[in-house]
């Protein structure tokens, strides 16, 4: 992605920081993690606590505890 000079972004009659080509590619990225959701969910997989779990209740993937920790000392 290129950066705008400040100028360029003081300039921009809009009033919008980013470009929207910029965010339209943030909303196509959205919407990819969207469907992905929706597959796992609707193959029997759980989404809680940053951990996936499959249907029969094991834990397929847990989010390294460096990413929990730094989530919660934030908020």
């Amino acid at each position: 992605m290129r950066e705008l000079p400040v100028e360029e972004i003081k300039n921009d009659p809009s009033g919008n920081t980013f470009q929207q080509e910029v965010i339209d590619t943030i909303s196509e990225l959205g919407s990819v993690f969207q469907q992905i959701h929706n597959r796992l969910i609707s193959e029997g997989y759980s989404i809680i606590d940053g951990k996936l779990i499959n249907s029969k209740g094991e834990v397929e993937y847990e989010r390294p505890k460096k990413y929990t920790e730094e989530y919660y000392q934030r908020n």
